[in-house]
């Protein structure tokens, strides 16, 4: 109604929660860091390529490229995932670097059904030639079993990426 889209009204939301989070005292507002698991990576991936403040992001079982998800998955995922524009020009993994001045890890999960493994091995393949040739690091982590953010995931983030050398 507005001429924008769901995707841009949680794009809004969460640039404005980013924005309460770096005034908070005690938080340094250039050094920000934000994890995302499933549609909560869509979410992490748009959010560090809008804000210069978001230092290291960490994408949680959400990254494809469209060409291998698409058709087939589609039924798989909300609304997020398709959001607009996304598709012409423009992939899931050149979001996720659009800024490139950041660490980034990717978790993939073997048996994720809602994404392709053709898809998951080629955005790594792209984001790991986008991020050798740019300042700040990237790690893509596959790891055994479903869709999913579990404790050995979460510690592994959090410890990114100070834990991970670059790849």
């Amino acid at each position: 109604m507005t001429g924008t889209s769901f995707a841009g009204a949680v794009a809004h939301d969460d640039l404005t929660a980013l924005g309460v989070l770096a005034a908070l005292p005690g938080v340094a507002p250039d050094r920000l860091g934000v994890v995302g698991f499933s549609g909560g990576g869509v979410r992490a991936a748009v959010l560090t390529s809008l804000d210069s403040r978001v230092r290291a992001s960490v994408i949680a079982c959400m990254m494809s490229t469209l060409d291998e998800s698409y058709p087939a998955y589609l039924d798989a995922h909300s609304w997020l995932l398709a959001s607009p524009r996304i598709g012409r020009g423009r992939d899931w993994p050149d979001v996720a670097f659009a800024r490139g001045r950041h660490d980034q890890l990717v978790h993939y999960a073997t048996d994720d059904a809602l994404f392709p493994p053709e898809g998951m091995a080629r955005a790594d393949a792209l984001l790991r030639d986008r991020f050798a040739a740019a300042p700040g690091s990237f790690r893509g982590v596959t790891v055994p079993g479903p869709h999913r953010l579990d404790g050995p995931m979460q510690e592994y983030a959090v410890g990114f990426p100070a834990a991970s050398p670059s790849t």
